[in-house]
C-alpha cells in the first residue's frame, strides 16, 4: 500500500499546482489500489497537457 503521508503531501501540492503533480498523485493512488481516483485525475488533466 502506498504511503498515505506521501499521498496527503501530493494532494496539498496538487491543490496549489495540479499541472505539476497530477501524474505523481495519480500514480500513488494507483499504487495504493485506488484506481478509480487515479483514472479520474488522469482523465481530467492529461488532455490539458500540450505535449
Amino acid at each position: 500500500m502506498a504511503n498515505s503521508a506521501l499521498i496527503e503531501d501530493l494532494r496539498k501540492q496538487f491543490a496549489e499546482n495540479p499541472r505539476r503533480v497530477f501524474a505523481r498523485l495519480a500514480n500513488e493512488y494507483r499504487k495504493s489500489g485506488d484506481l478509480d481516483v487515479a483514472i479520474e485525475i488522469c482523465r481530467a488533466h492529461v488532455p490539458l497537457q500540450p505535449t
